[in-house]
């Protein structure tokens, strides 16, 4: 069994790039839209993206001062999770 430990509230992730609580482990759900997840470093250069169907789910690991954020206004959000599998 796969145990996710919510650590913050869930955020809504805009087209702003969001450390989502300094978090390394981040859970990220998408509801009424696909939505592309791009993860950039503290200087807010682009690292990578990923497309994100809807309705789903991802985990994305980065470090704690990497941003996250959504390509569009899109009925996205993302929780600082811990995770045991």
């Amino acid at each position: 069994m796969n145990i996710l430990k919510p650590l913050s509230n869930a955020i809504y992730l805009s087209t702003t790039g969001n450390t989502v609580s300094n978090a390394t482990l981040v859970y990220i759900s998408s509801h009424t839209q696909h939505a592309i997840i791009t993860l950039a470093n503290s200087s807010g250069a682009n690292q990578s993206s990923i497309f994100l169907p809807n309705p789903n789910y991802i985990l994305v690991e980065k470090q704690p001062s990497d941003l996250l954020s959504a390509n569009s206004s899109s009925d996205v959000y993302a929780t600082k999770i811990a995770y045991r599998g």
